[in-house]
Parts: structure tokens; C-alpha cells; sequence
């Protein structure tokens, strides 16, 4: 059994998402450690599956701290690093993504796969 993935962007949509999402489609946020950023999800009416958290050096807030705010666990931890914005950059992250964005986003996948 195969299971299709498919990522879809909707930047800092402020209008509910899941109409557009079909059926178990399973929902998971991307977020920084920052307050403006948990302020401004916990504005909108949908919520997420899962959150993946985006690790900035100097940061205050943590996955707890996100979880508690959002209501939902944090499932992957990506470190912010120079490869995955020069793969980004150079629009090659869907053909090469960087091993260190691989390795964090297996557990959603593997969660997803197990849903």
C-alpha cells in the first residue's frame, strides 16, 4: 500500500483551510519558535494535526511551550541551516532536499503512513 504525500504552502492564510482539504487529509503546521508566529495561529479557527517545529538558535520558546500554546504536538524538529536554504534557493529541494530536512520529517511521515 502506497501512500501519497503532498505538501501544499497556504502561507499565513487567515480564512479556514480544511473546506479545500479532502477527507482525512492530515493537517500540519510549520512554525518558528516565535510569539508573533504562535499569536497569529491561535487567531485562526482551524487547527492542526501535528506541528513541526523550525529550531532558530536563541530562540526563548520551545516544542513544549508551542504545544501548550497550540494544543498539539510537535512532531519533527528542523534545525534552520545554511543547506536547506541554499537547496531552497537554488529550487532544488524536491530534488535534493538536504539529509538533516530527510531525517527530521521521517516521523511525519512514518505517523501519517500509520493513520
Amino acid at each position: 500500500h502506497t501512500t501519497d504525500h503532498v505538501i501544499v504552502d497556504v502561507g499565513s492564510a487567515t480564512h479556514p483551510i480544511h473546506p479545500l482539504l479532502p477527507a482525512g487529509t492530515i493537517r500540519c503546521w510549520v512554525l518558528r519558535p516565535c510569539y508573533l508566529a504562535l499569536r497569529k495561529a491561535t487567531a485562526l479557527t482551524d487547527r492542526p494535526d501535528y506541528v513541526i517545529m523550525l529550531d532558530e538558535i536563541g530562540r526563548a520558546l520551545t516544542a513544549t511551550d508551542i504545544e501548550a500554546v497550540i494544543g498539539t504536538q510537535v512532531v519533527a524538529t528542523i534545525d534552520i541551516h545554511p543547506a536547506i536554504a541554499r537547496a531552497i534557493d537554488a529550487g532544488l529541494l524536491a530534488a535534493r532536499p538536504p539529509q538533516t530536512a530527510i531525517t527530521a520529517l521521517t516521523a511525519v511521515i512514518r505517523r501519517s503512513e500509520a493513520a
